[in-house]
C-alpha cells in the first residue's frame, strides 16, 4: 500500500506535476483553534486541522485490484489535461 500522504505532501506533489512550486505558508494549528473558537467555528475548524487517512488495502485485496498507475503519473495526466483546457471551460465560466 501507497505511505499516507499529508494535505501539503498531496499539494507539492499536485505542484510538482504543474511544474511548478507549491507555495506552502505555515500557521499554527493552535492558532486556527484559537479563531474557530473567538468566531464559533470550531466544528470546522477541526476538519480542515484532523487527520483523515484512508486505506485501500482490503478493497485493494478482495478485488485483486491495483491502480493502473502511481499517484504521481495520475496528478501528472490530469495537469497535462487541464493545461490544455481553456479557463473558462474548466471553471464553467461563460466569460
Amino acid at each position: 500500500d501507497d505511505p499516507p500522504l499529508s494535505t501539503p505532501d498531496l499539494l507539492r506533489r499536485i505542484a510538482a506535476a504543474r511544474h511548478r512550486r507549491a507555495w506552502l505558508l505555515p500557521f499554527p494549528p493552535s492558532a486556527l483553534a484559537a479563531l474557530g473558537r473567538l468566531t464559533g467555528r470550531q466544528a470546522e475548524v477541526a476538519r480542515l486541522t484532523g487527520s483523515l487517512a484512508v486505506d485501500g488495502g482490503r478493497f485493494r485485496r478482495d478485488f485483486d485490484w491495483s491502480p493502473p498507475l502511481t499517484m504521481d503519473q495520475a496528478l501528472a495526466e490530469v495537469a497535462d489535461a487541464t493545461a490544455a483546457t481553456p479557463a473558462s471551460a474548466a471553471t464553467g465560466s461563460s466569460r
